[in-house]
């Protein structure tokens, strides 16, 4: 996320959207200035911009306890010995638990955050980075993306990082009929574009993706690239034959309709933008 109090912009990253990208060449064309808050890009070892010093010790502390964390969880696979966390760290593990169970997304801290975020003290509004009246009056950007290939993508990214689940179409399947797409990857891109329940966020076409980045820099006064960065694609190294919707959804009527029922509201959102139709 991008909070440009220079040039009174707000750019959101929508998981598997492309918002890496997005980010990046918005930091990378000079359109942020000192004062303005940037979450960190890892891909593009870009780090952690702000003026605000209460947001810096929140995403240090998070960054040192989950370091910590996986540390200890190494140390454990070999060890019968506790695991013995600090009140951080418990507070961080209790936070996920709350999290998955009720199926929210609090204090995940800035990247991948949405407008409410930002003002719930639940979540990070007790950071104090952005006013209500100036998300209100703030040029706000998200990304949309058709849902059924995000979802596959989204289905190949996490099976990704679990590398002892398979990343094979059965799965998919079972997935979606079971209701069990939880977790920030499968998070529904409609909550980006809302605040307070009200749709205020200018939607970017992921189909069209180049122009739609271009229009966020051009709009921020940078010089546009002419080539953009592109992170997280090393799927395509592991996979011989890439899932695609006419192979993984359209011959499946159960799973197609169960996708386009879930995710109805980003459907909606998608062919208002997109000008197409799928359901």
């Amino acid at each position: 996320m991008i909070l440009s109090h220079s040039k009174q912009t707000i750019v959101l990253r929508v998981p598997k959207t492309g918002s890496t990208t997005l980010e990046s060449a918005v930091r990378m064309t000079g359109c942020v200035q000192e004062g303005d808050t940037c979450s960190p890009v890892e891909d593009a070892r870009l780090p952690t911009k702000s003026p605000n010093t209460a947001y810096l010790a929140f995403t240090q502390e998070m960054q040192d306890a989950r370091r910590s964390m996986q540390e200890k969880q190494r140390y454990a696979q070999g060890s019968l010995e506790d695991l013995a966390y600090t009140d951080t760290e418990k507070t961080i593990r209790e936070n996920g638990i709350l999290n998955q169970t009720n199926r929210t997304y609090k204090r995940i801290g800035l990247n991948h955050s949405t407008l409410d975020d930002l003002t719930d003290t639940d979540s990070l509004g007790y950071l104090e980075l952005i006013t209500e009246e100036q998300i209100n009056r703030y040029k706000t950007y998200a990304f949309i993306r058709n849902p059924l290939t995000r979802a596959i993508s989204s289905f190949i990214f996490e099976r990704r990082g679990h590398r002892s689940m398979p990343i094979v179409r059965e799965q998919f399947h079972d997935l979606v009929l079971s209701d069990d797409m939880q977790g920030l990857v499968y998070r529904d891109q409609y909550h980006y574009h809302e605040y307070n329940g009200k749709r205020i966020v200018t939607p970017l076409l992921f189909e069209d993706f180049t122009s739609s980045v271009n229009s966020v820099v051009n709009h921020m006064g940078g010089t546009v690239l002419a080539e953009l960065p592109r992170f997280k694609s090393g799927n395509d190294e592991i996979l011989v034959d890439r899932p695609s919707v006419e192979d993984w959804i359209d011959p499946y009527p159960n799973v197609r309709d169960a996708l386009l029922e879930r995710y109805s509201e980003d459907l909606f959102l998608w062919e208002s933008v997109s000008g197409k139709t799928l359901s």
